[in-house]
């Protein structure tokens, strides 16, 4: 039953074990191809070694996130499957399969991140683009967008590369006339290492740093255009990028839009305060 799927979502079924797995037999295998499930995830690896436990990760409609772990019984069989696997192709796809690391020792490694996460995007951007587009700065593993569109992840071979890539790109590169934001990507797991409400949290300090001269506006009349809201605002300074989103009530069973919300990002805190 192992990777069986069970109304729509394949578990993991595995043994329980008196003591801990070998955490230096543990590996992380990035940039799938979104069609590999579970099964064949553990297929492939299972040719080097027995396996302990095996994860695909995916988003809340089951779609993969494009990376996941595998366990294995013990080093020799996770050396082998990084020497037969690593950087090899698989679909459209040159994977990444390294030991995972724990937590202290990504800690001691600090900010030496090496995958961005870009927001922003246009909804019909193409993983081809994302790579055309942040190519000049660096060697990159991979780079994918996100099932709904709007937003990609771009991992880097090196940490010089994915920083000058912010230091280029972050809240200067205009994509259509929306100004793009680029921070390090922190992995949902590594997130939930810390508390939930703990200040610490690495996306939340992330999402903080990004949008602190960001403004919610509320009550926009639902006739009010983008390019309205932009034109008003901009009197308080540059902006960055306008959202505008309708503001849905239920009435009688049916949905009516009431006024529209807005976000309206400027170029720094000064300008956000002065819009206020």
């Amino acid at each position: 039953m192992n990777n069986a799927s069970i109304d729509g979502k394949q578990i993991v079924l595995n043994k329980k074990k008196d003591s801990d797995f070998d955490l230096k037999a543990n590996l992380v295998v990035r940039n799938l191809p979104k069609e590999m499930t579970q099964r064949e995830l553990s297929d492939l690896f299972a040719e080097h070694g027995q396996i302990g436990s095996c994860k695909l990760e995916v988003f809340q409609d089951g779609t993969s996130r494009c990376f996941g772990y595998v366990q294995y019984m013990n080093q020799e069989s996770a050396q082998k499957a990084i020497t037969a696997l690593h950087s090899s192709t698989h679909g459209d796809k040159t994977i990444e399969v390294i030991v995972h690391s724990k937590k202290d020792e990504r800690e001691q490694q600090g900010d030496k991140f090496t995958n961005l996460f870009i927001r922003n995007l246009p909804a019909d951007y193409t993983e081809d683009q994302l790579v055309e587009l942040f190519q000049p700065f660096g060697s990159i593993n991979s780079a994918t967008i996100q099932p709904k569109g709007g937003a990609g992840f771009v991992s880097y071979k090196d940490h010089e590369s994915a920083a000058k890539a912010i230091e280029e790109t972050n809240m200067k590169l205009k994509i259509n006339g929306q100004t793009i934001l680029v921070s390090p990507h922190v992995y949902k797991k590594e997130s939930e290492l810390q508390p939930k409400d703990s200040s610490l949290n690495p996306i939340v300090q992330n999402q903080k740093e990004m949008f602190k001269s960001n403004i919610y506006v509320k009550f926009i009349p639902k006739g009010v255009t983008q390019q309205e809201v932009e034109e008003k605002f901009s009197q308080a300074g540059t902006i960055l990028s306008v959202k505008l989103k309708d503001y849905e009530v239920n009435y009688n069973g049916e949905k009516f839009t009431s006024y529209q919300i807005g976000y309206v990002l400027y170029e720094d805190v000064k300008c956000a305060q002065k819009c206020i």
